[in-house]
């Protein structure tokens, strides 16, 4: 699996959330992880659902040549 199908499956789950919460609470959530799931969040918030309220990163890193970094 590939960063790029597990952030799929991850913001899959969020939209769910987010129809799930209705419209006063969609804008409202934060993603976040510990090691590997760290870096899942951010590929999730910063490249495929930026609109969430937030992202947190636990003892997570990014490769230097991450696509998150070439994200405007």
């Amino acid at each position: 699996m590939s960063i790029d199908s597990a952030a799929d499956e991850v913001n899959t789950l969020v939209k769910a959330e987010q129809e799930l919460l209705g419209p006063e609470y969609q804008k409202k959530i934060i993603l976040g992880g510990f090691g590997l799931g760290g870096g899942l969040a951010i590929h999730v918030g910063y490249r495929i659902n930026p609109e969430i309220a937030g992202v947190f990163a636990l003892s997570s890193f990014l490769p230097p040549d991450s696509v998150v970094f070439s994200v405007s």
